[in-house]
């Protein structure tokens, strides 16, 4: 249970492929298609500053909906496709991801460090500038990611096990 969250730029085919498969199909094809694969140069490793990250755009708390769009949908959002409480997977269009990008880019450290310490008490870690500083050194990937992505026509998953 590594809880470990990983978003990756995926081909429109792989979307649609991800969108066809049934239930029990979709994590395996993931993992077997797509994680397996680890294209570096198309993914972004959140480690598990997801967490943080995600509670910073969805009004402090853990739900997948929470707070405004397009920020939202940096982690969760965008369209559901697993929540099986052992492997969460959401997909973000590439119309989206465009979204997210444009606006993640304006996120300034101190933004995110009066965002983060809104966070909800029932955050597993303790709210303090050790924390921040991880949750920050990720978010500066996430944002370099959704910018890169931005550029192609590619949509993003993010999954991560529990």
């Amino acid at each position: 249970m590594s809880c470990r969250g990983v978003l990756f730029a995926i081909k429109p085919s792989e979307s649609k492929k991800l969108r066809n498969c049934k239930d029990d199909e979709l994590v395996d094809y993931i993992q077997e298609n797509i994680e397996e694969e680890w294209d570096e140069d198309w993914l972004c490793e959140t480690d598990k500053a997801w967490d943080a990250i995600h509670r910073c755009f969805a009004d402090g708390k853990l739900e997948l909906f929470g707070g405004k769009a397009p920020l939202n949908s940096i982690i969760f959002g965008g369209e559901i496709l697993n929540t099986e409480p052992y492997y969460y997977v959401s997909l973000k269009n590439n119309d989206l991801v465009k979204e997210i990008a444009k606006e993640v880019s304006s996120i300034s450290k101190e933004k995110l460090r009066e965002l983060y310490y809104q966070i909800a008490d029932d955050y597993a870690e303790e709210l303090n500038e050790e924390d921040f500083e991880y949750t920050w050194e990720w978010f500066e990937c996430i944002k370099e990611f959704y910018e890169k992505v931005a550029k192609t026509n590619r949509d993003v998953i993010f999954t991560v096990d529990q």
